[in-house]
């Protein structure tokens, strides 16, 4: 079949189509009727109701003011009476009797024992008194002599009957023998015999 012939047998079936349809619309619509018959509104009431001027304010007779004219008198209040209560008062509680602790004896103290001195002696001591001065160079002079000698030599001053005597002395030594070894050396080397004493 040719393909022109095809379209227009399509095409004349979608006009058949639309005239099915839109046809039959047309017809309805003519048949309608615009005319109104009847209203909503209801009938008109017999009953009058006067105008109301809303513009002006309704004037109202005032009412009497009654707390003015009559007089208020003000209300008293009963004074309260006064209540007396009995205060309890608190009973003071009695007291406890305070016993006091007993005293405990103290034991005895035992008399402290003093020291006593002691009895024992230093140790003896000896020195060698070479030589005695009234005249401190004198004295000085023979100390450094013995010093480069060699011994251990020093000056005790003191006074003998009211003059000052300078003493030219060469130890301690706690040995007896010892101290005489020295002195027999002093008096070698110097000339001088000097005196062994005890060294307080």
């Amino acid at each position: 079949m040719d393909d022109k012939l095809k379209k227009r047998l399509i095409g004349a079936a979608v006009l058949m189509s639309l005239l099915i349809i839109f046809v039959p619309m047309l017809i309805e619509q003519g048949r309608i009727d615009n005319s109104i018959d009847k209203t909503n509104i209801p009938p008109r009431a017999d009953v009058y109701f006067p105008p109301v001027n809303l513009d002006m304010p309704e004037h109202r007779p005032a009412a009497p003011d009654v707390a003015a004219s009559t007089p208020v008198e003000p209300v008293r209040s009963p004074a309260p009476e006064p209540l007396v209560e009995a205060i309890a008062q608190p009973q003071p509680k009695p007291k406890k009797p305070i016993v006091k602790p007993r005293a405990r004896p103290q034991p005895a103290s035992k008399p402290q024992h003093t020291p006593r001195p002691s009895t024992a002696r230093a140790p003896l001591a000896w020195i060698v008194q070479v030589a005695s001065f009234t005249d401190k160079a004198r004295a000085d002079k023979l100390a450094t002599r013995l010093r480069k000698a060699g011994f251990y030599t020093h000056i005790n001053s003191a006074w003998v009957k009211g003059a000052r005597r300078y003493r030219v002395r060469v130890g301690p030594e706690l040995d007896l023998k010892r101290i005489k070894h020295i002195r027999r050396a002093i008096q070698k080397k110097t000339g001088l015999k000097g005196t062994i004493q005890r060294h307080r």
